[in-house]
């Protein structure tokens, strides 16, 4: 009886050992990707899709940057062709570009030593033209005493039109601050420089043409000399006065002074008075003793005319002529 009953709680506890162990394996396994059902059966892979990262670049540039200016000037009616300093005098050459005629205006300027640097002790200088009476077209040359520089700027200040309309300038000291800030002797150089063109049309006019000029010394007792000049009226009506201008250089070819007879530069002089040419006539003229003694080379130029009827004609490109030409002597084809 004894023998049984141990025989029996040896099996009961063995049977209770197999049952323990068979849970422990199960609540213990592992899923890896891959699975191995039995050695039979068809092996199953399955990968994580692999994602390229897209890379977006997001450039962020800088909004433009607006520099706000001043406004300067707003003038569209009476251009400034030059302004120039010629002995004492500023010298000022505006031309009409609107459609109407300006009776009055004022202007502007700034004077600048050999270097470039202001002499105009205040902000600026003014200076006024009354009846200048400028059509359409027309140009004009103001001077004004007192210049101790060497380049001058100008702007336009004040017009006032033949319909009663005026015309004012309110940005004044914002040019003379632009001008005074950013004036180049080299700049100011290359604008007379940009009057060469219209300088070469001053050369020729439909109403007459200098056929010939000569130098010849006459009077014994001074050492001026005489300018002979052949003119022909090539137009259409009959002139009875004329006027030419004349610049004067040395034998290197170099401006010399006219003074006491200059006008515009230190080197003109004009020539001229009646000279009652008809239509298609050729005529020889004299001015005793005009050429300064060392005068070797000169260049000469019709500058306005008086016709038979009462008209009148002015060389439209005369002050551009003077100014392109004044400084040295250049040899051209046809000077006259």
């Amino acid at each position: 009886m004894k023998k049984f009953l141990f025989l029996f709680i040896t099996i009961a506890i063995a049977t209770s050992s197999c049952n323990s162990n068979s849970e422990s394996e199960t609540s213990t396994a592992t899923l890896s990707p891959t699975t191995t059902q039995s050695e039979t059966e068809e092996t199953v892979t399955t990968e994580a899709p692999t994602i390229e990262p897209t890379v977006v670049e997001v450039t962020t540039e800088a909004p433009p940057t607006v520099i706000e200016q001043e406004p300067v000037s707003e003038n569209q009616d009476l251009r400034i062709v030059a302004a120039y300093s010629n002995d004492r005098y500023i010298n000022i050459i505006v031309e009409n570009i609107s459609e109407k005629t300006i009776l009055n205006y004022k202007v502007a300027y700034i004077e600048f030593d050999a270097n470039g640097i202001s002499v105009t002790t205040e902000n600026y200088k003014n200076g006024g033209v009354n009846t200048a009476n400028l059509l359409p077209g027309d140009k004009n040359l103001s001077s004004f005493y007192g210049s101790r520089g060497k380049y001058a700027c100008a702007t336009v200040t004040y017009m006032e039109f033949s319909d009663g309309e005026t015309w004012e300038n309110h940005f004044v000291d914002n040019w003379a601050k632009e001008v005074k800030e950013t004036f180049a002797v080299q700049q100011y150089e290359e604008l007379l420089a940009e009057l060469a063109p219209s300088a070469a049309l001053a050369k020729i006019n439909p109403h007459v043409s200098i056929e010939s000029t000569s130098k010849e010394f006459t009077n014994r007792f001074s050492s001026l000399a005489d300018i002979k000049f052949t003119l022909k009226n090539i137009g259409e009506k009959d002139i009875t006065r004329a006027s030419l201008w004349v610049l004067q250089f040395d034998s290197n070819g170099y401006a010399i002074s006219t003074s006491p007879y200059s006008t515009y530069v230190i080197n003109d002089r004009g020539v001229g008075g009646t000279i009652n040419l008809a239509v298609g006539e050729v005529e020889r003229y004299t001015d005793n003793l005009f050429l300064q003694g060392n005068c070797d080379k000169y260049k000469i130029i019709v500058a306005t005319l008086v016709f038979a009827d009462g008209t009148e004609w002015t060389n439209p490109y005369l002050y551009e002529w003077i100014l392109v030409n004044t400084k040295t002597y250049i040899e051209t084809d046809s000077d006259y």
